[in-house]
Order: C-alpha cells, then structure tokens, then sequence
C-alpha cells in the first residue's frame, strides 16, 4: 500500500512538471513571435521589393553616385553615453548610405570629427544655434552635431534631432536605451541573452538612422510627409524603411543643384515641392517653405552693396553714405560694415545689431542685416531678419 502511494504520488509530481514545461514552451514561443514583431525594418529604397534589405538598385543606382563631405562635431556626453563612439559613427553613416546611394546618388563620407561643447546642450535649440556658430561648414557639406541624450523617451524626431531647412546643419542626440533595455528585459525574458542583446542593437541602430536620414532630409529640402511609413513622418517608427516618393522628388532636386548658387537650389526645391501630390507633405509646412524660399530667391537680387572677397578687400573699405544715422551710429554702421567685408560676420552682427531695430527704414542698415544674417544662420531665422530689406525694396522708386 505504502508502495502504491509512492507510485501515484511521482505520477502526480511528473503529470505537474509535464504542465509546467508546456506553459513555458507556449510563453517562450508567444514572446519568440513577439520578438520578430519588435524587431526594425531593414532600411531600404523606396523602390525595394518585401520588407529586407535588398542589393537590388534603385532609379538612382545606376546615376554616378556623388561622394559628400560630413564633418562630425562631438560633445563629451554623447561620448560617455555611446560605447565606442567612433564605431557608432562609422555604423551610422554605413545605414545612411543604404538609403542615400539608393535613394539619392549620394555617399556621405566622414572626413573628419573634432571635440565640441555647446554652452546649454540640454536645450536642443540653443545647442543648434551653437553649431552654426561654432562651423560654418567651410569645406564640407554637411556639418552633423552629436549631443548627449534626451533624459525621456520620445517619438518625435523634433525633441531628438534638428536639420537646418535647405542647409547644411544637422543635429542629433545620442541614443537613449534605458526605458528600452528595461522593457526588452521585462518582455523577453524567456529569450536567451544573446537574443535580446540583438534586438536591443538593432532597435538602437535604426533608430539612430532615422533620426540622422530625417534632418538629412531637411536640408535637402523636405518637409514632413503625411505617411507614417515615410522617414519624413514628424514621429519616429521602427518600422519604417525609407523616404516617400515625395520627399525623395524634392532631395533629387537639391542634390542635382549640388554646388550651384543658393538661389538655383531654392527655385529647384520650390518646383519639387509644389509639384507633389496633394497631401503628399504637411500642407502649412510646405507653403511656409516655398514662401521662405521665395524670400531668399528675392534677398539675392535685390539691389545692394555687396561686400569684395577677403582678397581683394583694400586697407580702407567702402562705407555707404548714411545720413539719415546719428553721429555715433554712423561710427557703429561703418565698424560693423568693415567687420562683415573682412568676413567676420559675429563682430559685424554684434556691432550692427543696435541699428536694426533703431532704423527700419534705412536701406544701408538693413542691407546690412540679411547679408550677415544670411551668412551666419539658418535659412529661415536669416529670412526673418531681411523682411525688412524685402520691404524696402519693394516700396523703393524705380530708377
């Protein structure tokens, strides 16, 4: 008897192991499926077949692919908070130009990358005007800021990253992987730890691809698409594998103007954008755009002093008359006038900056203000500040 009750009592004990392992294997094969809906997209061109990486060429392949120049500007923390920077640097730009060779006949190169730090790089719009500041961008195409992360999980590509609009400034945060790593940990915790580290990798890289090919295609002149399955899209998703065929219209066109004069790349860009689908690109942005342009094409035939290369600036420059200046601000206006001819355009803004307000009907002032407002920010923060030349020029008699 006693027997017996040992015989059942290990049939009972072996019937609950049998339960417990099969609940497992279901629970681990639910999060195995899980996992492969977790897992990015491959990115790719838009004319790609499936959803994988694929070697097949686009449009574009067969076109001579342009080598761009980038150079990399670092701060410390985004350093610290990335394992091997110069890995994820050459890793980065390796995903872009999956989609950039494709997309656009473009290859970026990274030429070169130095130490960089911004006074307030917590505040990604101070941080952006600091990068402008710090490198125009003299012999490269594109100038990338790297900055540390932002201390909170985000969608949208706004709070990550900055792309100055038909330019060629851009500004990324490192990667943030905290609330990710925590949440691969607390879903995928039947995987195996080489399974996890994967997916967390490859959530990572495309995230910071997106990001960079985003602002990349501000720049270039796109605005945000509508589609969520556009790189354009305002909100980041891990799904997403290139550029609409929109925003891959309008940087074509930027890229064919590679090097041409900033008026002949806006009147591209302008064409490219208004002859996109209805729908195809946030409508405001589009129309704030082409009018900001339009501004620019404007600014650049107006009739005005134009300062000689550095080379052949004389010990004594050119000052224009300014009557309708007090005695001092006419001793201001030449100062930063001779600043702005010999190219250094902080100590022209700086000096020139009481002026601005102080006379809004003056030509020669305000001349003064978009030649180095256009020259030392953003395109559309210097359209702002030659309104009031636009005006001028507008109202002004024919000659």
């Amino acid at each position: 008897m006693r027997g017996g009750r040992l015989i059942v009592t290990g049939l009972a004990l072996l019937a609950a192991a049998g339960c417990y392992n099969s609940q497992w294997g279901e629970q681990k094969a639910a999060q195995q499926r899980n996992a492969a809906l977790a897992a990015p997209a491959a990115l790719r061109n838009e004319n790609s077949a499936g959803g994988g990486e694929t070697d097949a060429p686009s449009r574009s392949a067969s076109a001579r692919v342009q080598q761009l120049r980038v150079r990399a500007l670092v701060t410390r923390s985004f350093t610290a908070q990335v394992i091997d920077a110069p890995r994820h640097l050459r890793d980065l730009l390796e995903d872009v130009n999956r989609v950039t060779e494709r997309d656009l006949g473009v290859h970026l190169e990274l030429v070169d990358t130095r130490p960089w730090e911004p006074a307030n790089e917590e505040d990604i719009e101070k941080a952006f005007d600091a990068l402008r500041v710090t490198d125009a961008g003299d012999g490269v195409d594109w100038v990338a800021g790297f900055a540390g992360a932002l201390p909170r999980a985000t969608r949208s590509f706004h709070d990550v990253g900055r792309g100055a609009l038909v330019g060629k400034h851009v500004l990324v945060r490192a990667p943030s992987s905290a609330e990710r790593h925590d949440n691969i940990e607390k879903s995928f915790d039947e995987l195996p730890d080489e399974q996890r580290r994967d997916l967390e990798k490859r959530l990572r890289r495309h995230r910071a691809a997106a990001v960079f090919l985003h602002e990349i295609g501000h720049t270039l002149g796109s605005v945000h698409e509508t589609s969520s399955q556009s790189i354009m899209y305002p909100q980041y998703n891990p799904k997403v594998s290139a550029f609409g065929p929109s925003a891959n219209d309008v940087m074509r066109a930027a890229v064919g103007k590679h090097g041409a004069s900033e008026s002949v790349v806006a009147r591209e860009v302008i064409a490219a954008l208004e002859r996109a689908p209805e729908g195809a690109f946030v409508a405001s942005e589009r129309a704030q755009l082409v009018q900001q342009l339009e501004s620019r094409i404007a600014a650049s035939s107006a009739p005005a002093q134009r300062a000689a290369p550095a080379a052949a600036v004389p010990a004594e420059v050119a000052v224009p008359s300014t009557p309708e200046l007090a005695g001092a601000d006419r001793e201001r206006f030449a100062e930063a006038h001779r600043a702005a001819a010999r190219g250094d355009v902080v100590a022209a803004w700086n000096t020139g900056k009481p002026l601005f307000a102080a006379y809004p009907r003056s030509m020669s002032v305000q001349d003064l203000r978009c030649q180095v407002a256009s020259k030392s920010m953003p395109f559309d923060v210097a359209r702002r500040e030659c309104t009031l030349l636009m005006k001028l020029s507008m109202s002004a008699p024919a000659p």
